[in-house]
């Protein structure tokens, strides 16, 4: 079984120190008029360097782009598309963040393709393997307003937007994504909604060509539906471990037929975890894992941390990944080895007399 440290979601755009907080800078001198829109995108693409070469420091074996170009998961999304305005601001659940909420008024058709150019900007750039994530149709259906257009409820707009997004997992495919990532926000909290989410994710999992696609029930606890989350048609499922332990029971009752992203470190809470605890505990799941892979990652998008703890709780996820593959234990029997290895005493310098004293010779 192959175990990875990745990160799949967003990550601190703007840096604790001056000369990680250029974004910024650009971006409010955009906004005064003082930048042009391709003076931006370059402070942009500089930041989605910065970011990726982060996230390599810190042991990570994939990454994401950090979705530095995303206002909010949601409008990032619905905004390309013709029939839909976007309007003001709503919290994102019970978070400090907001997005802004898309209103469909008529027939939707996509205007672009989504973030297949993200990721080809971050493969271009990146040194590892680069995870793609997209908003789930059941998501940006449930967060959306419907004032006209051909969908009478939710759960047709939900069928509506599978096609098109199934397109955009087509291109990330064919552009190269190590993996792909699609977040379901709203799924555990309308858990009766999951027959209309297998029938979209059957539309987008027709389109992923070899590459994994994996589903992440964010924002809440998994283990009531725990079960029938492992029959849908995706090949991974990405469980946030923190906020509950019931979601880690469940994976040791019932075990896993599909990869598993273990969601270890807590996105939203600064407190740093053990590793060795979370060895651990990650080293009971595995092996109730019936999947080929297991991919260690934070419990949601990083970015309502710092960066500087952004850092170090990935930082955790590859020193755990070290303590299940052996790797840190090889590392520590070797330095043993060595610390073990007697000092050989250095020979005294001969010494010759002068004048009736002895002096060292130069060696």
């Amino acid at each position: 079984m192959k175990i990875l440290a990745a990160n799949y979601g967003s990550f601190p755009r703007i840096g604790d120190f001056l000369e990680s907080q250029q974004l910024k800078v650009a971006t409010e001198a955009f906004q005064r008029g003082e930048l042009k829109e391709r003076q931006l995108e370059l402070a942009k693409n500089e930041a989605v360097r910065e970011v990726l070469a982060a996230q390599a420091k810190a042991g990570l074996d994939a990454v994401s782009d950090g979705q530095i170009r995303w206002d909010d998961a949601v409008s990032h999304f619905m905004g390309k598309f013709s029939g839909v305005s976007i309007a003001g601001l709503l919290r994102y659940y019970d978070t400090n963040t907001y997005f802004r909420q898309p209103v469909v008024t008529g027939a939707m058709e996509p205007l672009s393709e989504f973030v297949v150019s993200e990721l080809k900007l971050a493969r271009a750039i990146s040194t590892k393997p680069v995870i793609a994530r997209i908003t789930g149709p059941l998501t940006l259906s449930r967060l959306s307003l419907l004032r006209g257009g051909p969908y009478k409820n939710a759960d047709a707009l939900a069928s509506a937007l599978a096609p098109h997004l199934a397109a955009e997992v087509e291109r990330l495919a064919s552009a190269g994504a190590a993996e792909i990532v699609v977040e379901e926000s709203a799924l555990l909290r309308e858990p009766r909604a999951l027959p209309v989410l297998e029938d979209a994710l059957e539309v987008l999992a027709a389109r992923r060509g070899s590459v994994r696609l994996w589903l992440f029930p964010s924002f809440g606890d998994a283990s009531p539906v725990y079960e029938r989350l492992q029959k849908l048609p995706v090949d991974g499922l990405i469980l946030d471990l923190t906020y509950s332990t019931a979601a880690a029971e469940a994976v040791i009752s019932s075990g896993s037929s599909l990869a598993l992203g273990l969601g270890l470190v807590d996105a939203r809470n600064t407190m740093m975890e053990s590793p060795v605890k979370l060895a651990k505990l990650a080293a009971g799941l595995i092996r109730r894992v019936h999947g080929q892979i297991v991919m260690l990652v934070p419990s949601n998008g990083l970015e309502f941390l710092p960066r500087t703890v952004a850092l170090r709780k990935l930082a955790v996820l590859a020193r755990v990944r070290d303590l299940l593959t052996g790797a840190s234990a090889g590392r520590m029997a070797r330095g043993k080895k060595r610390a073990a290895s007697p000092r050989r005493p250095r020979p005294r310098p001969k010494s010759r007399r002068v004048g009736g004293r002895r002096r060292a010779r130069r060696r």
